[in-house]
């Protein structure tokens, strides 16, 4: 039974990010992150209620936006950080109740599951994989709140090896609080991709093709996490292809 609390200011926060990919996130700023610590600036000059968040755009990216809709016992706001824009909700306007205990509970899960993913897996290529667990994106609704965990893992690994601790420990960090149910859905679980030989037929065409466009190819070895090994499970020829040199530049958005 949760109700509008006593409040002087409603405010609209929009917090600006850069986007990258996860595996590179020295390249992005995690407005996600920004968001958390904004919470904090504001709590230390009253109190303050979050009504609505939603942050991020894909699973496997830093999130470049959050948005935060809070009230405040105050009427107006401190300095805010460079990057954020405010702006008061106009009188009138629908508000959803505040969601501060599932906010809390939803980074108290996560922050239970990272801690499950902590360490590298075993047969983790380097340096190619950097992170190994990555929030990607999060928002409420009336009842509910939900977001994204990417873990990468080894090749061969089942992902059901991994859920069932991260559940497990989810569970534990939600001991307590009343009228919570958690609920975990594996969206998509991609396999490595076996290196193809070089010697094999799609290589050597891919190698004819770049050639006669005065490309000079390039062609390495290695495990790659992408939908291609989706399609090489069921017995396609597949290969990776694209600007090479390093992950920095592989993961560049341009």
């Amino acid at each position: 039974h949760r109700r509008m609390p006593p409040c002087r200011g409603i405010f609209r926060l929009k917090i600006q990010g850069r986007s990258a990919h996860a595996q590179y996130p020295g390249l992005g700023e995690d407005a996600l992150v920004l968001g958390r610590e904004l919470l904090g600036l504001l709590r230390a000059s009253g109190d303050v209620r979050v009504l609505a968040v939603d942050a991020g755009e894909a699973a496997n990216r830093v999130p470049a936006r959050c948005e935060l809709v809070v009230a405040t016992s105050y009427d107006h706001l401190p300095p805010l950080p460079a990057g954020v824009r405010a702006e008061a909700v106009g009188d009138g306007e629908a508000l959803p109740f505040p969601v501060d205990d599932l906010v809390e509970a939803w980074f108290a899960a996560r922050d239970a599951a990272a801690a499950i993913t902590a360490e590298p897996p075993r047969d983790a290529v380097r340096p190619r994989i950097h992170v190994w667990e990555h929030t990607g994106w999060l928002t409420s609704g009336r009842d509910l709140i939900a977001g994204a965990i990417s873990v990468w893992v080894g090749p061969g690994t089942d992902a059901r090896a991994v859920v069932e601790p991260m559940a497990a420990a989810m569970q534990r960090a939600l001991q307590g609080r009343e009228e919570l149910e958690l609920e975990l859905e594996v969206v998509q679980d991609r396999p490595a991709l076996v290196p193809t030989p070089c010697d094999d037929p799609l290589v050597a065409a891919a190698r004819r093709a770049l050639n006669d466009a005065g490309i000079p190819p390039v062609i390495t070895g290695g495990r790659v996490t992408s939908d291609a090994g989706l399609v090489q499970e069921i017995g396609v020829p597949t290969f990776a292809f694209g600007p090479g040199r390093s992950g920095a530049d592989l993961y560049r958005d341009d």
